[in-house]
């Protein structure tokens, strides 16, 4: 297993586990993220993926805001086959310490309440749930974490 950030040369891969993403579940549980969304996060420096034998398996898209106060969480994917071996926990802790490099105070992601597995993983690295929202006409709930 190897953990690297991701970049623009990326983008095709991670669209692919988009497009998987979105064909596997209804939008109740898992909004794809745009092209336009995927690139901001690419760009920021604060994106990450798990390789296995040069092939992306997992990752976590994620940009700070204009004033580098907070980061926004996007998504974090696991390849099905490739979930359960700590991946996303390995992910989020290479993001949280590439944040606190750049004294960003706090991480936000929004989860769907019907995706259990994916509130728990973030509950299982320090998040809490902080309100639930409407988001594209689907339930949704904030998390947060405290870095600083």
């Amino acid at each position: 297993m190897k953990v690297e950030q991701l970049n623009s040369t990326h983008v095709k891969v991670v669209r692919e586990m988009e497009d998987n993403l979105r064909a596997l579940y209804p939008a109740r549980m898992v909004i794809a993220s745009t092209l336009e969304e995927i690139m901001k996060c690419l760009d920021s420096g604060h994106s990450y993926g798990v390789f296995i034998a040069k092939r992306l398996v997992a990752y976590v898209l994620c940009y700070e805001d204009d004033y580098k106060f907070s980061a926004f969480i996007e998504k974090t994917n696991t390849l099905e086959s490739y979930r359960g071996k700590g991946y996303n926990y390995a992910l989020m802790d290479k993001v949280e310490r590439s944040l606190k490099l750049e004294s960003i105070s706090f991480m936000v992601a929004m989860v769907s309440p019907f995706n259990a597995g994916s509130l728990a993983a973030f509950k299982k690295v320090g998040f809490s749930e902080h309100k639930k929202v409407q988001y594209q006409k689907e339930k949704r709930v904030i998390v947060t974490k405290q870095l600083l």
